[in-house]
């Protein structure tokens, strides 16, 4: 092979002989893997088979409690002269609870359900609340029945208060299992002086609202002077104030104090914005009346007369400035030109410096505030645009909360039928 150059074989600054004794090593890699993964498999199967139990241990059954599991063995069968093979699927059960085993079990149960109890009522102390009675241990079923039911129901909930003289309850447990049953005693001390005050009251509102619904005797319900050692006193609720009024009055003063201002706020930026977009309005009139040939007095005049009706608050100021210099017999560029200054406004302070500067030059002014007036439109413009860009922002919120309970409607059925 190594003389042989097939047309195929050659690789652009390489030697077809080198090319080929490559294609030699990977083969010989690729067979040792093969060799070496079919080793380890082998090896695997004779491990999990020299490891797994032997059919005796599939075949034992487990203690009590734990339940029956499932195994499958291989079942060889010779039929008409020929080999089968199936699989066969059994049930091993646990084994049966003897008499004995019960027994034995319930004996250990007996003696694990004191220290249980003292584990879960806080290492031993004495029981001052309602009790958590375990209902199994180690599959053994547990029923338990208060042999004091003036202070403790079968399932452990005290009858607070509990009286003074209490040291103990006793309880009778009922152990099942196997389909057998044996009877226990176990006591619990009590503490009457440890019980929660909150819970005891809680207690003997409920037991006092139980007893005196089913009391039924006399004509008038009399009314107990004490409920188990607690003494009662009695009296119609009343009109109970509510509480939560006042930090909700609080927090109304509160908020109605901040917001005095806002609707003057809303106002003033009402007027702000109609106020700035006169501006550009004021450039383009002006420029109009220029271009038309009146000089700067005779534009300022006629721009005025225009805009007698008009509500914005630049154009009132401006009205208002004429009737001032009229009666002053001062001029009203000047005017103008300080009242532009106290506004703060950047482009009307440009514009009345402009008419207050080149008030003789009517030409020269025209093509100033024309450029003026390009540039105020065109800051307006990126100032749309970035309120825009704003309000989708804003909206990002909304439609997400919208698709969220689009989805769940759609989900919905599928959701109930699960």
């Amino acid at each position: 092979m190594k003389d042989i150059k097939p047309e195929w074989l050659v690789y652009e600054g390489e030697d077809t002989a080198e090319e080929l004794n490559r294609c030699d090593e990977r083969f010989k890699r690729s067979v040792a893997a093969a060799a070496a993964a079919a080793f380890v498999i082998a090896a695997v199967s004779m491990a999990s088979g020299f490891f797994s139990p032997g059919i005796d241990e599939l075949l034992s059954r487990g203690d009590y409690g734990e339940g029956s599991r499932e195994i499958v063995l291989d079942l060889g069968m010779d039929i008409g002269g020929r080999r089968y093979h199936e699989d066969a699927d059994i049930l091993i059960r646990e084994k049966e609870l003897s008499e004995a085993d019960a027994y034995h079990l319930f004996d250990r149960c007996a003696e694990s359900l004191p220290a249980e109890l003292a584990q879960r009522f806080g290492d031993g102390h004495a029981v001052s609340s309602d009790m958590d009675l375990p209902s199994e241990w180690n599959h053994v079923a547990i029923s338990w029945r208060s042999e004091d039911p003036e202070i403790v129901t079968d399932d452990g909930q005290l009858l607070l208060p509990l009286p003074a003289e209490a040291v103990s309850v006793r309880f009778s447990v009922f152990m099942h299992a196997g389909g057998r049953i044996e009877e226990g005693q176990i006591e619990v001390p009590l503490d009457p002086f440890a019980a929660d005050p909150d819970l005891v009251a809680e207690r003997v509102a409920a037991g006092l609202s139980e007893d005196l619904s089913a009391d039924s005797r006399g004509n008038v319900l009399e009314l107990p002077a004490d409920y188990r050692g607690v003494a009662l006193e009695w009296k119609t609720p009343g009109v109970r104030f509510p509480t939560v009024v006042i930090p909700l009055l609080l927090l109304a003063v509160l908020a109605l104090y901040f917001s005095k201002y806002d609707a003057l706020k809303r106002e003033c930026a009402k007027r702000r914005s109609a106020f700035e977009a006169s501006v550009p309005d004021l450039s383009l009139r002006l420029v109009l009346f220029l271009n038309a040939g009146l000089v700067v007095s005779s534009a300022l005049d006629e721009l005025i007369v225009q805009t007698e009706n008009d509500p914005s608050p630049l154009f009132r100021k401006m009205r208002e400035i004429k009737r001032r210099c009229d009666a002053s017999n001062s001029g009203f560029e000047a005017a103008f030109s300080e009242y532009a200054a106290s506004t703060g406004n950047r482009d009307l302070t440009r514009i009345a410096t402009m008419i207050f500067e080149n008030s003789g030059r009517g030409s020269e002014l025209a093509s100033k505030l024309e450029a003026e007036r390009s540039r105020q439109w065109y800051e307006r413009l990126n100032s749309a645009k970035a309120r825009a860009g704003e309000a989708e922002t804003k909206l990002c919120l909304p439609l997400m909360l919208l698709l969220i309970v689009l989805v769940i409607i759609a989900a919905a059925p599928a959701l109930m039928n699960m």
